[in-house]
């Protein structure tokens, strides 16, 4: 009996493997509906304290505040 070139892995690391990439893609996904549910309060909490704000400032004032969030989760 000769030995393999690399090991065979165990069946429970197999499967944590076939789990993980769809686990991954499910934890990316809740983050970023939890982001954009902050960035959303935020245009609204920036419309109420700065009214003469266009609708594109607010928007692209509330993203950037959660800019680094996004670009953790690779939505950026």
């Amino acid at each position: 009996m000769t030995k393999r070139a690399t090991p065979k892995k165990s069946l429970l690391k197999r499967l944590i493997l076939f789990l993980s990439f769809p686990l991954r893609r499910y934890i990316q996904y809740r983050f970023r509906i939890a982001i954009e549910k902050d960035i959303r309060l935020e245009e609204i909490y920036l419309q109420k304290r700065k009214p003469h704000w266009s609708q594109k400032q607010v928007k692209k004032r509330a993203r950037h505040k959660y800019a680094q969030e996004l670009k953790k989760i690779g939505a950026i």
